[in-house]
């Protein structure tokens, strides 16, 4: 192709030669400055990739957390409603008590580790597995004591002097 046959036709756009300098345009920009920041082209794509996985790795860090943390409490609930379950029944001895809380414990879906019965207070030790875990097989543990209290205390009783320690 000449250069003539890619020149407009001054037909149609009323030019007499098709060159941009006949209708006052200006030639395209050189493309100056352009290998200088050839070599940053798409960083920011990699950057904004780094990123997103950064922030995937962080919620998934939170996440697991999350879980580890609300496995732990049912753990431990599950050892305090036992522990109180076998407390109600250790008059009828540790087998029973130790039953009751195995029961309990079952439902809850959690292991009892060990019973323990001392006089009327028993002492339960529960463990259950985590239910997602990024290093391999994870347990929680927890332990919970249930029993008559030490002292009995009565709350409405009136203070003396004594008891506070002191003569007025």
């Amino acid at each position: 192709m000449s250069a003539d046959s890619v020149r407009c036709r001054p037909s149609v756009f009323g030019l007499r030669s098709g060159r941009h300098d006949d209708i006052g345009l200006d030639p395209p920009a050189s493309h100056e400055g352009l290998e200088s920041s050839a070599g940053s082209a798409g960083i920011a794509t990699v950057f904004a990739c780094s990123s997103l996985v950064a922030l995937i790795a962080v919620t998934l860090l939170i996440s697991h957390v999350g879980v580890t943390v609300v496995a732990r409490h049912h753990a431990q609930a599950a050892a305090d409603l036992a522990a109180l379950a076998a407390a109600a029944v250790v008059v009828d001895g540790t087998e029973a008590a130790c039953a009751e809380a195995e029961d309990l414990a079952e439902r809850m879906q959690v292991r009892i580790q060990s019973c323990t019965v001392t006089g009327w207070d028993v002492t339960i030790s529960t463990e259950r597995n985590l239910p997602i875990s990024l290093y391999g097989d994870r347990v929680v543990r927890a332990v919970a004591r249930a029993g008559p209290a030490d002292e009995c205390v009565n709350p409405c009783a009136p203070i003396s002097s004594s008891d506070v320690g002191g003569d007025r």
